[in-house]
């Protein structure tokens, strides 16, 4: 589908890193009709200029391929800017008074929900309780979700509303707490499902956002009411003859595989702008809630090993029916148990058909504590490593959250080095912690272990050529390339003469310009808007 909103751009005087082999660098760069025409010199670009709609000089600027979050939840990182947003309190004391200014803020709200709080960053590294909660709010009902997601804590009427209409396991659901792991917390989302005119509201929010942060593609995880709004505001926006704000390929989860297998739902069912990704199953949880499965108990929990949220066979058939429906599977695995009993099912499916297994390119999303032995079955079975380097950032020091929970072993996590040098394809997200690529990229340039750390050009190669890669696009996008969609960024900083191993170049570095199939859609002196 071609519309006329397809845009032609011509920028000279850049430093281009390319991620593209054959020409690492240029200096300018020529879009046509949506797609590049022209990488090379200046002279040369002043030759192949005709009839573009817009001449950007970039003073010397480094220019990348649009950035692509490999995961991401982007509509619930547009409901955190509605929602209470509890990421930079500092105590759980701080955590209620925000939660109770909200509550009188919003008197109508049926139940309020607060994200994203991380005892990790207090002095008492307490959870908040469902008696704190029902102190905070008057009683009302209230979710507060830990900045994972997998762990949350309910207020006593917010428990009478899952007691109605909770139809999951209730092995999660903690009464005397409040506290809801896995799945209770997981799919609240289904239980109290938002509007369309939120779901609206939200994404209209992270489309100026992702422009903002140069982010082109998104591959992301969303549940069916959702994935119904992405299909409406894309009709909206297509039908108006412009093109949205994002390449986007949404996955959906476990819960909701027979739904898509009915309707005969496959991986790249859609558009250039909007496909079908997979389907999302978590094996386990998370490290921060205890929930990630370990082979070895946690050291601060020494009387669990977190959670198997599947036996072996239903895992296998799981994998097995989304790999026969050509749909790729996205297997949630952080704890190294996890990740073994992944690699087993993945195993059992790739004997069977180990050709289609290789086409389908199935994934691990995370992959935080693989080891030597599944590096060499995640090899083998050519499975695709989805992980995100701002993890490390925010939890891998010794004297943080990963080091409370593991001891020593954080420091085998995360192994970003070892799995690039082995050549394992690897692509890069944010799963919202925070959303953004730069945020990331100083994650892994920051590690505290020379097996977790990357350069800035290394890192840069998984969040553009290496996210194309996992969702099947790599001939499309994440290069800048004669032929490739005309996706680009323009930094605020020339890196040509910078040490890319020093953090030190991030400083300052921001999003200059954000151009999407050949239009400038963001400019950090102006936002060149579209309709969305």
């Amino acid at each position: 589908m071609r519309t006329s909103a397809l845009g032609s751009v011509v920028i000279t005087d850049a430093h281009i890193m390319t991620q593209d082999p054959e020409r690492p660098v240029a200096r300018a760069v020529v879009v046509h009709d949506g797609r590049i025409e022209y990488v090379g010199t200046d002279e040369g670009a002043r030759h192949e200029d005709r009839g573009v709609d817009e001449r950007i000089d970039a003073k010397g600027r480094t220019v990348v391929p649009g950035f692509n979050d490999a995961h991401g939840h982007f509509f619930h990182e547009g409901m955190l800017k509605i929602r209470l947003d509890l990421a930079e309190v500092k105590s759980l004391d701080e955590a209620y008074r925000r939660i109770a200014d909200y509550a009188r803020a919003n008197p109508n709200e049926e139940v309020l929900v607060a994200e994203r709080w991380d005892e990790s960053d207090w002095a008492k590294r307490v959870f908040p309780t469902r008696e704190g909660l029902d102190a905070a709010t008057g009683g009302r009902a209230i979710l507060a979700r830990r900045v994972d997601g997998h762990t949350a804590v309910a207020s006593t009427a917010l428990l009478d509303i899952y007691r109605e209409r909770w139809t999951g396991p209730t092995e999660g659901i903690h009464a005397d707490s409040g506290l809801l792991i896995e799945e209770p917390s997981l799919e609240f989302g289904d239980m109290v499902q938002a509007s369309p005119d939120a779901i609206d509201h939200a994404l209209g929010i992270m489309f100026e956002e992702a422009r903002r942060l140069g982010i082109t593609s998104v591959q992301g995880y969303e549940r069916v009411t959702v994935w119904k709004g992405w299909q409406r505001r894309w009709g909206t926006i297509v039908r108006s003859g412009e093109l949205p704000p994002v390449k986007a390929a949404i996955s959906t989860y476990t819960q909701h595989l027979d739904a898509f297998l009915d309707a005969g739902m496959m991986t790249g069912t859609g558009d250039p702008w909007l496909r079908y990704g997979g389907v999302k199953i978590f094996a386990d949880g998370a490290i921060g809630g205890w929930s990630a499965h370990l082979a070895e108990p946690y050291q601060d929990r020494p009387e669990t090993r977190g959670k198997q949220n599947f036996d072996d066979e239903t895992l296998h058939d799981l994998v097995r029916r989304a790999h026969n429906a050509g749909i790729q599977v996205h297997m949630h695995v952080i704890g190294d148990a996890a990740v073994t009993q992944g690699c087993k099912a993945f195993a059992k499916v790739h004997e069977g058909d180990p050709d289609g297994f290789h086409a389908m390119r199935h994934r691990f999303e995370h992959y935080e504590f693989g080891t030597h032995a599944t590096h060499d079955e995640v090899e083998r079975l050519g499975i695709v490593l989805s992980m995100q380097p701002n993890f490390v950032g925010e939890w891998s020091a010794k004297e943080g959250l990963y080091g409370d929970r593991l001891g020593e072993r954080h420091a085998l996590t995360n192994p970003f080095r070892s799995i690039r040098d082995r050549g394992m394809p690897l692509a890069f997200g944010s799963d919202n912690m925070p959303f953004g690529p730069i945020a990331g990229i100083r994650g892994t340039m920051t590690a505290p272990y020379p097996q977790q750390r990357l350069d800035f050009d290394e890192a840069l190669e998984h969040y553009t050529r290496g996210a194309a890669y996992a969702e099947f696009l790599e001939d499309e996008k994440g290069l800048v390339r004669e032929e490739m969609i005309g996706d680009l960024v323009i930094l605020s900083k020339d890196l040509r003469h910078e040490d890319m191993g020093d953090p030190g170049l991030l400083d300052g570095l921001d999003v200059h310009t954000t151009i999407a199939d050949g239009r400038p859609v963001y400019s950090a002196k102006h936002v060149v808007r579209t309709p969305a």
